[in-house]
């Protein structure tokens, strides 16, 4: 909601009440997780679905046009976007994890990491194998990551593959276009493992593509759960309750985000803020309540909010954290003013397009320099009509207000 829809903070809140009176309010009243038996997620998959491609419907791009099939991949200089999944292996009993990506990045892709990787032309001298892959592995002698181009998933399958849940909602089925056969692939356990938490993940994309010197500030949002030493480990609990304590387990963030502080405090290759109260949040995982309420004053949820709201205010109240706030925000917007003064920004930052429409000219550019250049070269235009002429023919980011994405 952040990257592809550029949604406000406010906003992505207000979506997460709706979804969360649709999807965790209505829980099914047997499931394996409550139980421990049987093989039933404890909510419907196909309402969760619904939700997801409502929200994208509603806030894509006005001036996008076609709202029927909205794809996760970014434009060309707008912000670009990795989420983390799990990927179920062929025996739907093994996983391996998986990055899906708004932009390309084979330089590292295999056939064997890959899911359905382009033929490159094969090169000397550059780490890669004859068929033009380079074969990196990891010491258990596995490929360390998939390697490809842009998935052209739709952005509600994007999140539905990250929320796939062990026990809350069954693994997602894609069907891959690029793929020679047609076949499906199985998304699950979103925020399982080391994809709960995907700052190494960032940190290595960003590293891979661009070297380590264009890593400035990673900022990494925590959930403000229990660390593990502060959770019950009783191996003899009823089997549900043993579900639920290896599910917090392998769905901590802490380790990655103990890493990532590590090698900034041995490197100081860029700067981190980890924003987080471990054991502050007493709210589950998907915790709703109360799911229903009989005054026409209250609305579902209130108190789920209320102890999330409760918890941030507690963290930020103390004078740590506004100090960690204060920092971090006094950088990032150092950081956003030295990038304003570069030809990419108007592009990143407003979406920006151009396309001429002067006779049989059907030019286009998302660099404002090259087409005011443009008409300057190719029409007799004066010089002090070329930025009225550039902005009529300017196109940018249209973003839904509140009441222009409400649902219909």
């Amino acid at each position: 909601m952040l990257s592809r829809f550029r949604m406000t903070v406010p906003d992505c809140k207000m979506e997460y009440e709706k979804l969360g009176q649709e999807v965790f309010g209505n829980p099914r009243k047997i499931y394996t997780l409550r139980f421990g038996v049987g093989n039933r997620y404890k909510y419907n998959a196909k309402t969760l679905e619904k939700v997801l491609q409502d929200i994208s419907r509603r806030r894509i791009d006005l001036a996008a046009g076609d709202f029927d099939k909205i794809t996760f991949p970014s434009g060309k200089g707008l912000c670009t976007t990795c989420v983390t999944a799990r990927k179920l292996a062929p025996d739907s009993i093994s996983d391996e994890h998986y990055l899906i990506r708004s932009y390309d990045h084979e330089r590292r892709a295999t056939p064997d990491n890959s899911l359905f990787p382009s033929p490159k032309q094969s090169r000397n001298n550059t780490g890669l194998s004859e068929s033009g892959y380079r074969e990196k592995r990891t010491k258990e002698g596995k490929l360390d990551v998939n390697y490809e181009r842009a998935q052209a998933f739709e952005i509600w399958q994007v999140a539905r593959a990250a929320t796939a849940a062990k026990f809350f909602f069954e693994p997602l089925k894609i069907r891959f276009e690029t793929s020679p056969t047609n076949e499906y692939v199985k998304f699950t356990d979103g925020g399982f493992g080391q994809s709960n938490n995907p700052v190494k993940d960032a940190k290595t994309e960003i590293y891979k593509l661009h070297g380590k010197d264009s890593i400035g500030i990673i900022v990494s949002v925590g959930t403000a759960r229990k660390p593990p030493a502060e959770q019950n480990k009783n191996f003899f609990k009823t089997f549900p309750n043993f579900t639920r304590e290896i599910t917090d387990v392998a769905t901590n963030p802490e380790a990655p985000h103990q890493s990532i502080q590590e090698d900034n405090e041995n490197h100081k290759w860029f700067l981190y803020y980890r924003l987080n109260a471990p054991g502050t949040c007493p709210a589950k995982l998907d915790e709703w309540e109360p799911k229903r309420v009989r005054s026409p004053r209250a609305t579902p949820g209130y108190k789920t909010m209320e102890t999330i709201q409760n918890a941030f205010n507690a963290w930020v109240g103390q004078i740590e954290s506004q100090g960690l706030l204060r920092g971090c925000a006094e950088n990032l917007v150092a950081s956003r003013r030295r990038r304003m003064g570069t030809t990419k920004w108007e592009r990143y930052a407003t979406g920006a397009t151009y396309k001429c429409r002067e006779l049989d000219c059907d030019y286009e550019s998302s660099d404002g320099i090259e087409f005011r250049e443009h008409l300057r070269k190719s029409h007799p235009i004066l010089e002090s009509k070329i930025q009225e002429k550039a902005l009529c023919y300017r196109k940018s980011w249209k973003y839904r207000r509140r009441e222009e994405s409400s649902p219909r």
